[in-house]
């Protein structure tokens, strides 16, 4: 399993878990453009993400959730 962290602080989080060729990301908080490309530049491959789970609904967490999930046609998990 690999631990991927693309960032952590006011201006967003998410990370990235892999394992044998999967993915799933934890929150969110970058626009479409900039997670993709913090995913590219961790030698990851965005085309392997199967879900994104949202922690909770700040900014921060989930800025571009529905923008990725739309791109990449994967379901996302949160709270009401």
């Amino acid at each position: 399993m690999r631990y991927i962290s693309l960032g952590s602080g006011s201006k967003g989080n998410a990370t990235l878990l892999e394992h044998q060729g999967r993915s799933l990301l934890i929150d969110c908080g970058f626009s479409r453009k900039t997670l993709l490309q913090r995913i590219e530049s961790a030698q990851a491959d965005a085309g392997q993400l199967e879900a994104v789970l949202v922690t909770h609904e700040h900014s921060d967490h989930a800025k571009g959730v529905m923008a990725v999930c739309e791109l990449l046609d994967i379901p996302l998990y949160c709270s009401q």
